[in-house]
């Protein structure tokens, strides 16, 4: 019988998740640190001999650790492993893109609603018990003109979001849109193919771009 892979977790991890995870000890011998706010280096006691790190910000004595072949983020960008010598120590690296989408395009979706509506103070009106009919408090996000600067996945799940509601779309971005394949994505979610937008924009047109927007 194989050897359980040993594994290290630098990360806050929400229980129902680690339950899942705790549901394959037989095979995974696991190992869970305290998150790291940046890189640094840590004890070896500390870190173990793992095959397999979860972290956002790894380790700098990662050449220390002679057995990990696997490093996974826990953010979608990854240039603070830039300067670690990943590839020199031929460790596979994947990053947490596509994860994050939905969460993120909801509390954008929250907010404009806040703004639109002016939630701070229908909550002063509740507690005051006050019924107050102002149009402010009618309004409608529907036909409102949205801009989306880059449109990678989570602009893209923004952009679903708000077509859902019918507000429109214009999109920023350093290059053309298209379909974006060998990406992570929830089904159901994003905008895979890049048909969702109006317009979309060069970073040159900045003055076009922002002027009509509403959010």
């Amino acid at each position: 019988m194989r050897e359980p892979v040993d594994v290290l977790i630098a990360e806050e991890v929400y229980a129902p998740v680690l339950e899942e995870i705790r549901r394959h000890e037989g095979r995974l011998r696991l190992k869970i640190i305290p998150r790291q706010e940046r890189s640094r280096t840590l004890d070896l006691e500390l870190l173990g001999d793992p095959e397999i790190l979860m972290a956002t910000f790894p380790p700098r004595n990662l050449r220390d650790l002679g057995r990990l072949r696997w490093l996974q983020l826990g953010s979608a960008g990854y240039e603070q492993i830039f300067d670690l010598p990943v590839v020199e120590m031929g460790i596979t690296v994947t990053n947490a893109s596509g994860v994050s989408d939905v969460p993120i395009a909801e509390w954008c979706l929250l907010m404009m609603f806040l703004f639109e509506r002016d939630f701070r103070r229908v909550l002063d009106n509740q507690s005051a018990r006050l019924w107050d009919r102002d149009p402010k408090f009618q309004s409608e996000l529907r036909g409102r003109l949205v801009g989306i600067f880059g449109y990678g996945s989570i602009g893209r799940e923004i952009g679903r979001q708000c077509r859902a509601l019918g507000l429109r779309i214009w999109v920023m971005n350093r290059s053309a849109i298209g379909r974006r394949n060998n990406r992570f994505l929830v089904e159901g979610t994003g905008d895979p193919d890049g048909t969702l937008p109006e317009r979309v924009f060069r970073l040159d047109e900045m003055e076009e771009f922002l002027p009509p927007l509403d959010y």
